[in-house]
């Protein structure tokens, strides 16, 4: 069982609180530097130095847990096929990650370089290309020196980096893939958003927490703009791509007439944990219920809560006139799902990650970028309770041990409140629940006010009747 490191513990929560104080300070200067056009020669200095710190921190852990697990994939599908890969081992990844594992392996194997070394270096290309797509992304709604500020927030963020060098995760998959669906709806190119959402399904089943919220609105903008055939092939398309990707994996499954298998096995991907939030600073583990089995009930309940806040959240979407709605509406689809479902990952919350360090850049609001930063420096907390103290916290009886668990869990959701909170006010300029409670509450105390008047009338009276 792993130890408390308290060196790694001081070092996480000076991570945390320096990342944050960085967020603010690069929002300061690039408001204050939002019209210079010079700058942009410190985009590959900035890449080269992520790939750097990227390198030496993969020197930190030779092979971690994962790693092993992923090339022990690649090696059972190059010695057996893919065909009943599955029913062997049924907690994998989606097709095309385990096509990469292959394939990695397979270099691994005739080059003779270790499986982690190919591996991190192909995950650290995905990383910068995932960095260069978001700067992309910015050029096109703000000026060079926000653009590049905001993507160097995003190359060193230390849960990022250690999330893509130290434990070798696809968590900047997801972050690219949730900012390229995102902008093509945006921009109305919506053969690109169904390649873009197969693309991250395929690599990461978690890309499904952006999606709902996005989808209403790219079928609503489809059928306003009559593009009814257009949506019927493209969804249909959709579909047949996901079938076909999970068909080499199936086939004798498929064979004997069983030809939605690949239903069954996506679905125990998406959900092959029974405790309630795993490691996740999320709204169970602010009630207690952090490493609690998760009855039938439970699951039901969470995922209404889930449908519940997601079509409230469409309803935002529809009224909101604010030019950057669906940026914001990605972010909290995926805080909803991530706070009301159970069996969730710290890291899955890293998708948000991109496009908050783009709303810092576009919204001002002072509040509204410090509640952001907080929440973006705190998945640095998460991954390392995830990575080094898990079983340490699952195996332990302690009280202090449930109550740091239930205090960080706390803290995180109330200022992720808040920032929902914020960004509810951004949608809406003139909505500010915080007056019309106060005016509730006022028109209440005065109605108390006359109440108590009229009573003190009639006492009144009463008393003249009884002296004549």
């Amino acid at each position: 069982m792993p130890q408390l490191d308290v060196w790694v513990l001081i070092a996480t929560l000076a991570g945390f609180a320096l990342y944050a104080a960085a967020c603010v300070l690069v929002y300061r200067y690039a408001d204050a530097h939002a019209g210079d056009t010079a700058g942009r020669r410190a985009l590959p200095i900035m890449f080269a130095a992520a790939a750097v710190i990227c390198i030496l921190f993969s020197c930190l852990i030779e092979n971690h847990n994962d790693l092993n697990t992923y090339n022990s994939w690649g090696q059972w599908i190059l010695q057996n096929g893919v065909n009943g890969f599955y029913d062997t081992n049924e907690m994998a990844m989606p097709p095309l990650f385990l096509f990469l594992s292959a394939g990695l392996s397979g270099i691994s194997n005739v080059t003779h370089i270790p499986y982690r070394i190919v591996y991190r270096l192909v995950f650290l290309a995905q990383f910068l290309l995932s960095a260069y797509v978001l700067y992309r992304t910015a050029r096109k709604h703000m000026q060079e020196v926000p653009a590049l500020c905001m993507t160097g927030l995003y190359l060193f963020c230390p849960a990022l980096v250690g999330n893509c060098s130290i434990w070798g995760q696809t968590d900047a998959f997801t972050c690219m893939f949730t900012v390229l669906i995102v902008c093509c709806v945006i921009e109305r190119k919506w053969l690109l958003s169904f390649v873009w959402l197969f693309l991250g399904i395929s690599f990461k089943a978690q890309i499904l927490f952006v999606i709902p919220c996005l989808a209403v609105w790219l079928i609503y903008k489809m059928v306003a703009e009559k593009h009814w055939l257009c949506l019927i092939i493209y969804a249909a398309g959709f579909a047949a791509a996901v079938w076909l990707s999970y068909l080499p994996f199936a086939f004798t499954h498929v064979a004997e007439g069983d030809v939605l298998y690949f239903i069954d096995v996506f679905l125990g991907l998406a959900n092959n944990k029974s405790w309630f939030s795993s490691f996740a600073l999320n709204f169970w583990s602010a009630i207690g219920l952090n490493l609690v089995e998760a009855s039938s009930l439970w699951r039901y309940i969470s995922y209404g809560v889930v449908i519940v806040l997601t079509a409230g959240l469409c309803v935002m979407l529809f009224r909101s006139k604010y030019e950057h709605k669906l940026f914001l509406a990605a972010v909290l689809q995926v805080m909803i799902v991530f706070n009301f479902c159970i069996a969730m990952l710290e890291r899955y919350l890293m998708a948000v990650i991109p496009l908050m360090l783009l709303l810092g850049m576009l919204v001002k609001d002072k509040k509204f970028r410090l509640y952001g930063a907080l929440i973006t420096s705190s998945h640095l907390l998460g991954m390392v309770v995830a990575a080094k103290y898990y079983r340490l916290i699952l195996n332990s009886s302690s009280f202090f041990a449930d109550g740091v668990v239930f205090l960080f869990a706390l803290t995180i959701f109330v200022v992720q409140v808040l920032y929902a909170a914020k960004a509810i006010s951004v949608l809406f300029p003139g909505f500010r629940p915080q007056d019309k409670l106060v005016r509730f509450l006022k028109r209440g105390k005065k109605k108390e006010q006359a109440a108590e008047a009229s009573c003190d009338d009639k006492m009144s009276e009463d008393l003249c009747e009884d002296r004549q």
